[in-house]
């Protein structure tokens, strides 16, 4: 039980008048911070296959795949597997981006890592920082397919 009942009736109305702190996003423009580390890009053309960025993600948000293309790294090397990333297990930590011998890795600025299914949220590869609901997802549908029927 409060003493004084009046205590709060001016610092209500002090906060009333004051701005709000939050963002109508996505209505509103969210003004990132330059430091923010946003999205995964992968460049998938300088990926070499080797598994760093999966053995240091503390978060198992990467996971090496069969290639089916087996890319060509040189004469005698192809890629035999591939990144496949879980964007919803992913805390942007940039473990990966710093161990990547290739530098194939980058987190970017930008928001819109929002998904009503899980299924877009596991991608190979997003060029230029576009959301997972934006990237064309005709390299993921086969692979989200038969991890569905896993789950």
């Amino acid at each position: 039980m409060m003493k004084k009942p009046g205590v709060l009736l001016p610092l209500l109305i002090k906060h009333l008048l004051k701005k709000p702190f939050t963002v109508l996003y996505p209505f509103e423009e969210w003004k990132l911070p330059r430091s923010y580390r946003g999205m995964i890009v992968h460049d998938n053309e300088a990926c070499i296959g080797c598994g760093l960025c999966s053995r240091v993600c503390p978060a198992a948000a990467i996971e090496m795949v069969d290639d089916p293309e087996q890319r060509p790294l040189s004469k005698d090397r192809v890629r035999k597997v591939k990144p496949l990333f879980f964007l919803d297990r992913c805390m942007r930590c940039a473990q990966c981006e710093e161990s990547c011998p290739k530098s194939a890795i980058h987190l970017v600025g930008g928001v819109g890592l929002v998904s009503s299914t899980r299924t877009t949220m596991r991608v190979f590869s997003l060029p230029s920082g576009k959301p997972p609901a934006e990237v064309n997802s005709d390299q993921n549908t086969e692979k989200n397919e038969k991890m569905e029927t896993k789950s």
